[in-house]
C-alpha cells in the first residue's frame, strides 16, 4: 500500500473516530476537514522551504501576524467582531493561543527534523490525542465505531511504515 492510500485510510479513520455514527457525520464537516487538510499539508511543506530560511521563531511569528492580520479584515468587513468580559474567557483564550505557538513551534520542529511527508502522516494521531483528552479528561466514552475508527488510523500509520522504507521514527531527515 502507497503512501497516497494509508493517507486516505487514515483519513478515513479520523471521520469515522470523530462521530459515534454515520448518521451524525455531516457532509460539510467532512468538506471542511479535507480542505483544512489539504491547507494545514501547504503549511507543512512551505514551512519545511522556509525553515530553511528562517528560524522557526520568526517563522511563527509571521505567520501569525500575517494571519491575525487577516482574520482581523474579516471580522471588521462582516462586523462580526466582539470582545468576551469576563475573566475566564479571556484566561481560556490566552491558554489556547499559548498552546497554538507551542504547537506550532513543535509542528516546524518536527517537519524540519523528520520532513513533510512523515509529519503529515503522523498529524493523524491528532485525533486519537484529542478522543483520549477527552475520555480522560471531560469523562467521555467511546463508541464502537469512534474505537474502530482509532483502529483504523493506526493500522494506517503501521501500513505506511511498513510500506515505506524511507519512514522512521529514527531518521534524521526523509529525502
Amino acid at each position: 500500500m502507497d503512501k497516497t492510500h494509508c493517507f486516505v485510510l487514515a483519513f478515513s479513520g479520523s471521520a469515522l473516530s470523530l462521530g459515534p455514527t454515520w448518521e451524525v457525520l455531516d457532509w460539510r464537516g467532512i468538506a471542511l476537514v479535507l480542505v483544512g487538510s489539504i491547507f494545514s499539508a501547504g503549511m507543512i511543506v512551505g514551512a519545511t522551504k522556509a525553515t530553511q530560511i528562517i528560524s522557526m521563531s520568526d517563522l511563527v511569528f509571521l505567520s501569525n501576524t500575517i494571519g491575525v492580520i487577516l482574520v482581523g479584515l474579516i471580522l471588521f468587513f462582516t462586523d462580526s467582531f466582539s470582545l468576551t468580559q469576563t475573566t475566564w474567557v479571556w484566561s481560556g483564550i490566552a491558554t489556547i493561543c499559548i498552546l497554538f505557538v507551542f504547537g506550532q513551534l513543535s509542528l516546524f520542529a518536527a517537519t524540519k527534523t523528520i520532513g513533510s511527508e512523515q509529519t503529515s502522516l503522523m498529524l493523524n494521531i491528532e485525533p486519537l490525542v484529542s478522543i483520549l483528552a477527552a475520555v480522560i479528561l471531560l469523562g467521555e466514552s467511546l463508541e464502537l465505531s469512534q474505537t474502530l475508527g482509532v483502529a483504523v488510523i493506526l493500522v494506517a500509520l503501521i501500513l505506511a511504515s511498513a510500506t515505506q522504507q524511507r519512514f522512521s521514527f529514527f531518521k534524521k531527515k526523509n529525502r
